[in-house]
């Protein structure tokens, strides 16, 4: 029998009831949907008493339901604009920290200008 991904996975995972950071509830409110598919789900999470944000990686394993989920400083609206965005290549990252690291007015300028 094919088990089915829940509507909203988030809802029906008792380990993301409390936050992480402060331990209060949720609220059903706080946990939206980000993107779902016929592999698996993401969510974005706010805690209305310490306002840190998560954003939680569903998906359908052997066993039932799996997640990973990871603090953001993104809210809900940014987690939305950057789905379906083009992945970040090892590459970009590499030219970044070079950037970083001995270029900075460059990236501010690049940056500044786009």
């Amino acid at each position: 029998m094919k088990q089915e991904l829940p509507a909203n996975p988030a809802h029906s995972i008792r380990d993301l009831k409390n936050c992480r950071v402060c331990g209060s509830n949720y609220g059903a409110d706080k946990i939206r949907l980000i993107d779902r598919n016929e592999i698996g789900a993401v969510a974005h999470i706010t805690c209305s008493v310490c306002v840190h944000s998560a954003l939680v990686f569903f998906g359908k394993t052997a066993h039932g339901l799996g997640f990973l989920g990871m603090m953001t400083d993104l809210n809900f609206a940014d987690a939305e604009r950057f789905r379906g965005r083009p992945k970040i290549s090892e590459n970009f990252l590499y030219a970044a920290n070079e950037c970083l690291t001995t270029k900075s007015r460059q990236l501010v300028a690049a940056i500044y200008y786009q």
